[in-house]
């Protein structure tokens, strides 16, 4: 899996064991697989670290690896996860998650901005962005996302993130009540906001054209 990831483009690092996956020194990852076989009886203890943990590493979306399908996805997205892979994934199940989940496109929609009108500007635009997006997921759990949906369907694109205006805008569309809709919405928020406190962190600067 590591070798066929490398080769769609991501930089992997391995862990053997749930509570080594977010080392203190350790650059935050664009995604977390969290084996829940390997990870064990502490899996459920380890995605708990990980929300519990200071942004942005508390904002970094996580995919649980699994033999057996849980019940749903809405109950691994109850404690923290925001999507699933099946083990041993296929081909075609690791292009899917390169997919959902590479944020090559919005990293290159940041970018284009901070050429167009200044990197300190769009860090600005970001940053409350990113604000919203997390208001909206604690909304979704408290049934309060119909204005807020409709919010950010209209704002999201003009940053560069079409795919969370289009969960929102089909959420505001469900009027909020369809539970794989919340999921789609919830996911996609979640993975924008991993991707605005990676490119914020002070270590990385404010939003450097590449």
């Amino acid at each position: 899996m590591a070798t066929a990831l490398t080769r769609s483009g991501w930089a992997v690092t391995t862990c053997g064991q749930g509570r080594d996956v977010l080392p203190p020194a350790a650059p935050c990852p664009a995604l977390i697989l969290l084996d829940l076989r390997v990870a064990g009886p502490d899996a459920l203890d380890t995605i708990a670290a990980i929300r519990r943990s200071p942004l942005p590493a508390g904002s970094i979306p996580v995919v649980a690896l699994t033999t057996t399908r849980p019940t749903g996805l809405s109950v691994l997205t109850a404690h923290g996860f925001d999507g699933v892979l099946p083990r041993p994934a296929t081909p075609d199940d690791l292009a899917r998650l390169s997919a959902d989940w590479h944020p090559g496109e919005e990293n290159r929609s940041l970018d284009r901005l901070a050429d167009s009108f200044g990197a300190a500007q769009i860090a600005s635009m970001a940053a409350r962005l990113r604000d919203l997006f997390a208001t909206a997921v604690v909304a979704i759990d408290r049934g309060e996302v119909r204005d807020l949906a409709h919010r950010i369907a209209g704002v999201a694109g003009t940053l560069g993130f079409a795919r969370v205006g289009q969960a929102w805008r089909a959420l505001s569309d469900a009027d909020g009540g369809d539970a794989a809709v919340q999921a789609a919405a919830r996911r996609e928020a979640r993975r924008a906001i991993a991707l605005i406190d990676r490119r914020l962190a002070p270590e990385n600067g404010a939003l450097p054209s590449t």
